[in-house]
């Protein structure tokens, strides 16, 4: 941490850290395995068998189990599949793509139902995706990149996550306003396609983005540091920053004082991305409804297992919150349990899975 935080700086990050860290800790997890019973809850997924009267299991690749919207997608993935009769183990890559494929060949050896994996590299999962589909076992992709033996690929925009950020912090400081961004690793495809959405909208908004860093380990105090930086270089001159995860932007918001007040939009998915809007913490998040696209997964998985067909692409597109609209928007825990009609919809020639919009 740099030594030239204010004291009261330095204590708002501390308490925004200690909070993600309580959160994530309420969390829990081990080395191989995340699981979540709830929305808000969680317990490590073992290798127990299938309950009685279950379909069977199916296997879940995340790339971070530690991330708390990956926490809520697992939640709301577990909740569905057990509708379809379907017990869930999930595996925690955590950033490392030899994990992953690892993982995926485990889930092979125990002759998993389905598998749903959200790839850290669409590229570098196929081979242990083509070991799967040798072994009939379907394929539920979660923002592949790449074409592969899926199921069906649950793909959000992630370019044009960014360049809705863009636009939106543009309409926020005005044209030529400058502003800066915290990224997420490039080697995560989201993060990376983020990035470059986010540095083109910025281009076609006007915008003079005046710098651009990498949290390489997407840890709220990374962010803070980097915020720090950017206070020092601009101070009062930088109208606005763009951070890809909500819990830096939150940790980021906290180094804000005096004249330095740039207008912080974030890509979030959990309460504290709405309450941070809420409160005046954040502008604007770009907002990936996670626990409801964890229940499109889980139906998703219940209808392969079932010899069903949907779609070969599902596109997902988040809605931008501002604090007008997180006004009655639906909490994480109600979003597991909000009525959702899962019927694949055409709009401007491609097949969508609608999220939950601001009602207002």
């Amino acid at each position: 941490m740099r030594a030239d935080l204010s004291r009261i700086t330095r204590f708002a990050i501390l308490a925004v850290v200690a909070a993600f860290a309580l959160a994530l800790s309420a969390c829990g997890s081990d080395d191989s395995d995340a699981g979540s019973t709830s929305a808000g809850g969680s317990a490590t997924a073992g290798d127990s068998a299938p309950a009685a009267g279950s379909k069977g299991t199916i296997g879940f690749s995340i790339p971070q189990g530690a991330d708390p919207s990956l926490r809520l997608l697992d939640g709301g993935l577990k909740a569905e599949a057990a509708k379809q009769g379907l017990d869930v183990k999930t595996t925690d890559a955590n950033l490392n793509v030899d994990k992953q494929l690892s993982d995926i060949d485990t889930f092979i050896t125990q002759k998993m139902k389905a598998i749903v994996v959200w790839p850290l590299s669409s590229e570098a999962v196929q081979p242990a995706l083509a070991r799967a589909q040798a072994a009939n076992i379907p394929i539920i992709a979660i923002y592949a990149l790449t074409e592969g033996p899926y199921f069906t690929d649950l793909i959000i925009d992630g370019k044009g996550v960014g360049e809705d950020a863009a636009k939106y912090l543009a309409g926020a400081v005005g044209a030529n306003g400058k502003v800066a961004a915290i990224f997420g690793p490039p080697q995560v495809d989201q993060f990376r396609e983020i990035a470059e959405g986010f540095k083109a909208g910025a281009k076609t908004a006007g915008l003079d983005l005046v710098d651009s860093q990498v949290d390489a380990k997407i840890a709220p105090e990374g962010s803070a540091d980097i915020m720090q930086t950017f206070k020092s270089k601009f101070g009062p001159s930088l109208k606005g920053v763009f951070v890809s995860y909500e819990s830096g932007a939150l940790a980021a918001s906290a180094v804000r004082e005096g004249d330095f007040q740039p207008k912080i939009v974030t890509y979030g998915g959990t309460d504290e991305s709405l309450k941070g809007v809420e409160s005046g913490q954040l502008t604007a998040s770009v907002y990936q409804n996670v626990v409801l696209m964890g229940r499109i997964a889980g139906w998703a998985a219940g209808e392969a297992v079932d010899g069903g067909k949907i779609p070969e692409k599902l596109y997902i597109t988040p809605p931008v919150l501002d604090k007008q609209g997180v006004e009655g928007y639906p909490t994480t825990d109600e979003q597991l349990t909000k009525e959702y009609d899962f019927k694949p919809v055409q709009e401007g020639g491609r097949w969508t899975m609608p999220l939950f919009l601001p009602e207002n």
